[in-house]
């Protein structure tokens, strides 16, 4: 490999949404297009060893290695590596020359043995700086490796079973950088296809894969159900699988907006990530409020939909009463895309004006047992984020410009034209996106940031 074959293949593995042109761009600065070449060719076939790439992709703009030829090749490598791992026989350190020195240190002796043997198998046995930085990064085993030893000991069982792990401090405090690491370790292994296809469509099985985490996570650490530690848990166990899906593509802004490509994404993640069992929910005990609360929810529903049909026809019928006869019709994918955005975000408008969208997100991640019904938000959430439902903004505090005021509800102030002012949010908004904008469903709340009003 050239020297800057390995940056690339790096930067490549922390970001797979990245083209590896771009990557190879930004990493190979200051080289002619020939060197450039030679890079972009080595990281190519490299990749290529790795994970068979795909015939062709949805997007005729792309160039391959396509999005999809890109997170296979990095699920697979991290799982080749993680089997490379596991079954690797440790050595024993080798006896001092004489009582004079002292022996070497046994976890180091062996984790740089570890090192070598994953040099030797997958990088032609030298793993340059950037790719060990990167993947100890992704494996989540220290920034020297620290913890490669354990983790091929986590690797090597086969049920959940107490690691010599800290997770807690002598006060009972949580260590959160081991509680992220042996969390990431659970997600990165969890076998269930909590990521699938059902009816054609996309569904994340969130509730249940955290559930599957979070118990792991305890058998793991030998901790109580009820340990005060527990609720800060739930939400690492959230931002970890979050994490993973985001870096998959598969949750998130990043989610391929071709249908075929992010169903075949899916497939690539289960087939590289072996998620072989299928996730089952056990029937819940029936409960009348709960129930009373669904059926409620499932009106309204039925009730919105009935008014947005109405509200289309209307609509369809007022734009062919006024549009001439000599006039272009409108594309139908492009009245379609305003159609769904405008319904969806009509539908939004109906759950918020009886059950806040921030209650019903929070609902997903609560205490109570509610699997079947978290699962139900859960999947909702997922399917409105594709349509582009959206919480905004995302800054604490921004410069808010006389055009983008009419997003915003504005707390005891007003903005002039062509002015704008520095706020902080009191309450997030939620919209839908749609075609580059933001259709409010609940307008967010701000007010003049301290430094804005002295």
């Amino acid at each position: 490999m050239t020297e800057k074959t390995p940056e690339v293949l790096a930067a490549l593995l922390k970001a797979p949404s990245k083209r590896l042109r771009d990557v190879a761009a930004e990493a190979c600065e200051g080289l002619d297009e020939r060197e450039r070449e030679k890079v972009v060719s080595e990281s190519r076939e490299f990749m290529k060893r790795v994970a068979k790439p795909s015939k062709k992709s949805d997007d005729p703009l792309e160039a391959p290695p396509f999005l999809i030829d890109r997170l296979s090749f990095a699920w697979t490598l991290l799982r080749q590596i993680d089997l490379r791992i596991r079954n690797f026989t440790l050595p024993t350190p080798p006896k001092p020359a004489n009582r004079f020195h002292a022996p070497p240190d046994a976890d180091s002796f062996q984790r740089e043995a570890v090192v070598a043997d994953v040099a030797d198998a997958f990088f032609d046995g030298t793993l340059a700086t950037p790719l060990r930085t990167t993947l100890f990064g992704l494996l989540s085993v220290g920034d020297k490796g620290e913890f490669l030893v354990l983790y091929r000991m986590f690797l090597k069982n086969t049920k959940p079973r107490k690691l010599e792990l800290n997770i807690l401090r002598a006060d009972g405090s949580l260590i959160e950088p081991n509680a992220k690491r042996l969390i990431r370790w659970i997600v990165r292994r969890l076998n269930m296809r909590y990521v699938d296809v059902f009816e054609g469509e996309g569904v994340i099985h969130f509730s249940f894969a955290m559930e599957q985490v979070f118990g792991q996570f305890l058998e793991y650490a030998g901790l109580k159900k009820d340990h005060p530690a527990c609720s800060k848990l739930k939400e690492i166990v959230n931002d970890e699988l979050t994490e993973w899906l985001q870096y998959g593509c598969l949750d998130g802004a990043a989610i391929p907006e071709s249908r075929p490509e992010h169903l075949a994404l899916i497939k690539a993640f289960q087939e590289a990530n072996t998620l072989k069992d299928r996730v089952h929910f056990a029937a819940t005990p029936a409960d009348p409020i709960k129930d009373r609360r669904i059926a409620e929810l499932e009106a309204d529903l039925a009730k919105a939909h009935e008014e947005i049909r109405n509200l289309t026809a209307q609509l369809s019928a007022a734009k062919a009463a006024l549009q001439p006869a000599s006039t272009k019709p409108v594309e139908a994918d492009t009245a379609g895309e305003d159609l769904t955005a405008q319904a969806v975000r009509d539908i939004c408008k109906a759950i918020e004006s009886k059950y806040p969208l921030d209650t019903l997100s929070d609902a997903q991640y609560s205490d109570d047992s509610m699997l079947s019904l978290r699962s139900v938000l859960a999947h909702l959430f997922f399917v409105l984020r594709r349509q582009g439902l959206t919480p905004y903004p995302t800054e604490e505090s921004f410069d808010l410009a006389y055009g983008e005021a009419g997003l915003f509800e504005c707390l005891e102030f007003d903005l002039k034209p062509g002015g704008s002012r520095e706020v902080e949010v009191v309450r997030r908004g939620w919209a839908i996106k749609a075609g580059g904008r933001l259709l409010p469903i609940r307008r967010a709340l701000i007010r003049l940031s301290d430094q804005s009003s002295t």
